[in-house]
């Protein structure tokens, strides 16, 4: 089922290791007769519970890391840890930055059960040198991204399964990679009203986050309840593509919280004995920050419809109040676009708006794969 069959729009009123070894038999000794040796009865083997990826052992110096709380509007979806090292030797390499993603599939799962690694490799400034990335779960096709950052080029190869692809972009500017990128803010020196701008390479997928780099600008200081006493924060929005974000800073520039503006995505730091348990059962509270949003649905007075969004995994974003709206797969693969645009005034033939929808596949998963343009549920000619 495409991500399509899962969206109604209404215009107008009109809906528009290996398994473990068995008992082995004892060698007999040379010298006497065999002896058999009775085999105890086996226990059928259980199926396996995804767990995490193995990843060498961090190397280096340690230098934070930190556990968050994933919440979409009231939902506990997800734990994510982010760990940074200073590392010593040869290359260009001065820091590693790893980040773990411990997600569930569905609202309706207790626990976490599609799990993702990722463990970058960075310069001095934070640019990106190499990066590997892995995804597995239940519901998700196992997926491990690798990739390198070298004369002016980003080189990637995604595998899943026996199928490999392979993919080169030219470089940006000197990016980053989107799990590396509150370290570097954290590195800036952050005083109130100041701009920031970095081109991000997102490790989850081995693509540019966007055309144009992401923007951070330095709010205001306030104060917020953290461990118990009120303590000083910095506020800084980031708009990533179409993603409007603010990351609560800590005095020392470490995140504590990061709240989505056009999108319910919230990141809230957790003590790791919370996380250790992966339990996402209950909710949490939760401010909604998306002015359109109306129960299981997004709508626009100003632009006359109404899109019933399908459930997580997937995440709604709204842009230019109620204009553009994607609907992003948060597991990866594929993006939804409801686009709400004008036809030329005077056609008496016209109805009043076009809206055009399609759905788009990330590089490992191919090129986009549908596309509809229709007016009032007829298709229409741009």
């Amino acid at each position: 089922m495409t991500l399509l069959t899962g969206l109604l729009v209404l215009v107008g009123g009109v809906h528009g290791q290996a398994a473990p070894d068995g008992p082995q038999e004892a060698a007999p000794p040379t010298a006497e007769p065999k002896k058999e040796v009775e085999k105890k009865a086996e226990t059928p083997a259980l199926p396996e519970s995804p767990k995490p990826l193995t990843i060498e052992k961090p190397t280096g110096k340690l230098l934070q890391t930190t556990w968050y709380l994933m919440t979409y509007e009231a939902d506990k979806v997800g734990y994510v840890n982010r760990a940074l090292y200073q590392v010593e030797g040869p290359g260009k390499a001065v820091y590693r930055a790893e980040v773990r993603r411990f997600l569930k599939s569905s609202l309706i799962a207790k626990k976490a059960d599609v799990f993702e690694d990722a463990v970058m490799l960075l310069e001095k400034d934070f640019t990106a040198v190499s990066f590997r990335s892995s995804r597995r779960g239940l519901n998700v096709d196992p997926v491990t991204i690798e990739g390198t950052v070298a004369e002016g080029e980003l080189k990637v190869s995604a595998t899943s399964g026996s199928v490999t692809h392979t993919w080169t972009n030219k470089l940006q500017g000197r990016p980053t990679f989107a799990g590396a990128l509150v370290f570097w803010l954290g590195h800036q020196e952050i005083t109130e009203g100041a701009r920031f701008a970095r081109t991000v390479i997102s490790e989850r997928s081995g693509t540019f986050k966007g055309k144009q780099p992401v923007a951070l600008r330095v709010v205001q200081k306030a104060k917020m309840l953290l461990d118990n006493k009120r303590q000083e924060v910095w506020l800084v929005s980031e708009r990533s593509g179409l993603y409007s974000t603010i990351h609560f800073l800590r005095a020392d520039g470490r995140l504590h919280r990061s709240q989505g503006q056009n999108h319910n995505l919230t990141y809230k730091e957790t003590p790791a004995t919370d996380a250790a348990r992966l339990d996402l059962s209950g909710q949490a509270k939760w401010k909604n920050n998306v002015l359109l949003k109306v129960g299981n649905g997004i709508s626009s007075e100003a632009f006359g419809y109404k899109v019933i969004v399908p459930p997580y995994p997937y995440i709604p974003v709204v842009v230019g109040d109620g204009r553009y709206l994607t609907a992003t797969n948060f597991l990866g693969g594929d993006q939804l676009f409801v686009f709400v645009t004008y036809l030329r005034a005077g056609d008496p033939d016209a109805h009043e708006r076009l809206y055009k929808s399609w759905t788009q596949k990330l590089p490992l998963d191919g090129e986009p794969v549908k596309l509809e343009t229709v007016v009032d549920k007829v298709p229409a000619v741009v």
